[in-house]
């Protein structure tokens, strides 16, 4: 995984190599910042079920 934090400066060229040919895609689109989006935004409860399981 990438760090969201460096593909957050400004003026980076993000690609993807997912679904297909080599694509541009925006920062929100990438697995880091979703993935670190959805820890923020619910880290409760993300927490609760990774360590009561």
């Amino acid at each position: 995984m990438d760090s969201p934090i460096l593909l957050g400066l400004p003026g980076t060229e993000i690609l993807s190599f997912d679904d297909g040919p080599i694509h541009p895609c925006t920062y929100e689109e990438t697995d880091s910042y979703q993935v670190t989006s959805m820890f923020i935004n619910n880290r409760e409860q993300i927490l609760h079920r990774l360590l009561d399981e």
